[in-house]
């Protein structure tokens, strides 16, 4: 089974999943041409990977900027990812800036939407 890595560009995130390690990491800027194109790679190796997400998933973002689309996509992401892990554990670390007010509060609204507890981490900017 093979993972993912995506190298991320000015306007989307490098993303990279190792198959058995149980670790998804998403960083960068998140809003590409077309959100939902570039996120449906991410869903469709969730859907073809199941087994991947039964002993438990770490899921790690530190994302800049995100747009709407690129929102409603991770939040996708995060439901699909629960739903596979079915009782397995799943930690949810968001990190962002910790002058960056609307993307703590978007950590909390996928947090809620996708029934996962996040691990929020504000990190000072250099």
């Amino acid at each position: 089974m093979s993972g993912i890595q995506i190298t991320g560009t000015k306007d989307s995130p490098s993303i990279t999943m190792h198959p058995g390690s149980g670790i998804l990491d998403i960083q960068g800027r998140s809003f590409p041409e077309d959100s939902f194109a570039f996120y449906e790679k991410i869903l469709e190796w969730i859907n073809k990977n199941p087994d991947e997400f039964k002993s438990g998933m770490q899921v790690h973002f530190f994302l800049t900027y995100v747009n709407s689309t690129s929102a409603i996509m991770l939040s996708r992401m995060l439901t699909r990812v629960k739903e596979f892990a079915n009782n397995a554990a799943v930690s949810v670390t968001w990190k962002y800036y910790a002058d960056d007010e609307s993307l703590e509060e978007l950590g909390y609204k996928l947090s809620e939407t996708s029934g996962l507890k996040f691990e929020f981490s504000p990190v000072d900017e250099e």
